[in-house]
């Protein structure tokens, strides 16, 4: 378990490994039966615990190219057409 101040027992999330409620914390949401503690990178949960680089998934293994298209549109001009 992480050793992080507990704040809130209550949570909408579960743990995608064992299903258990997942406790909300300092630093994200944690796993009080596996120990898992998932980060909140502004307010939404990052679920994924491997490394996706070395996905054995394409798509997976593509997010980064994909989040820096998305920085393209989305940027400052994104609208302004």
């Amino acid at each position: 378990m992480s050793n992080s101040k507990k704040e809130s027992q209550d949570s909408y999330y579960i743990c995608p490994v064992c299903k258990q409620p997942l406790t909300l914390t300092v630093n994200g949401l944690c796993c009080q039966r596996d120990g898992i503690e998932y980060p909140v990178k502004n307010g939404i949960p990052d679920f994924f615990t491997e490394d996706l680089a070395k996905s054995p998934n394409l798509l997976l293994r593509s997010t980064d190219i994909i989040d820096n298209i998305a920085k393209i549109y989305e940027g400052p001009y994104y609208g302004t057409v």
